[in-house]
């Protein structure tokens, strides 16, 4: 049974908050998303939570500081609809009765504040980077189908989608069976572990602020998507002059043996 220790700052009363999932995942691209709207929305913390299923560690920082393990929710008061809970956080359980643990206590906390609508985040991961970060969904509710399909949400059943594993899966089936309703976003995205989905992130942000109608300024994450393409250039070429080196040697090597 996970123990927790949780710290919780009062807030006022929520208008119709929305939760919003960003735990750590394939490509990192929930946590991503959900961190670029704590920044660009200036949202402030107010719960967080440790705990005895989380890694027997602590994270080392630049200043030589530690910091256990955590997860945490920050709140976000819309003046124009409806005000977001927004969960980001370091780690998820690794096990299976944790996993369900943790997500029974942010539902509890959640519903205590007026959430009747969760929307969880994720990445589906492919063999191969996509050119495209199609954003699939999942619904608790048939009624949701049209309009994330006139977002551009495709929604073709478990054609690409099969099994959502960890938050993103039990947040949206713990909370149906508390009368929550809920989607799923999951952008396409690498399968590898050192892979940052941060084209994935985009698009589900981008799918989120027409659902939203929020104002969102993306072009701090175009920065850092143009960053990380510049690595991805220089690292390509590096491996092609690489390959070209080797070339050579090999051909050098051949015109020896035939002149022996």
């Amino acid at each position: 049974m996970a123990k927790y220790i949780i710290k919780m700052n009062k807030i006022g009363k929520l208008n119709k908050p929305v939760l919003i999932e960003g735990l750590p995942g394939i490509g990192n691209v929930a946590r991503i998303a959900v961190d670029y709207l704590i920044h660009k929305l200036r949202a402030k913390e107010f719960v967080t939570i440790y705990s005895y299923s989380f890694p027997n560690s602590v994270f080392l920082n630049e200043d030589n500081t530690i910091d256990l393990p955590k997860v945490q929710l920050f709140y976000w008061k819309n003046r124009k609809g409806r005000d977001l809970i927004l969960l980001t956080g370091d780690v998820q359980p690794p096990n299976e009765e944790d996993s369900y643990l943790l997500a029974e206590k942010i539902l509890e906390i959640s519903k205590k504040l007026g959430v009747r609508e969760v929307i969880t985040l994720g990445g589906i991961g492919l063999m191969s980077e996509p050119k495209e970060s199609r954003v699939h969904g999942a619904v608790t509710d048939k009624k949701y189908k049209d309009e994330l399909k006139k977002l551009g949400v495709v929604m073709n059943g478990n054609g690409v989608v099969g099994a959502i594993v960890g938050a993103a899966g039990l947040l949206l089936g713990l909370g149906k069976l508390k009368g929550m309703k809920g989607i799923s976003l999951l952008a396409e995205t690498f399968a590898h572990p050192a892979y940052i989905g941060i084209r994935g992130s985009k698009s589900i942000l981008q799918i989120l602020s027409k659902y939203l109608k929020l104002d969102i300024d993306f072009r701090e994450l175009d920065k850092e998507i143009h960053k990380i393409e510049e690595v991805k250039i220089k690292r390509e070429s590096e491996r092609m002059k690489k390959i070209t080196g080797e070339i050579g040697i090999l051909k050098e090597e051949e015109e020896h043996r035939y002149i022996g």
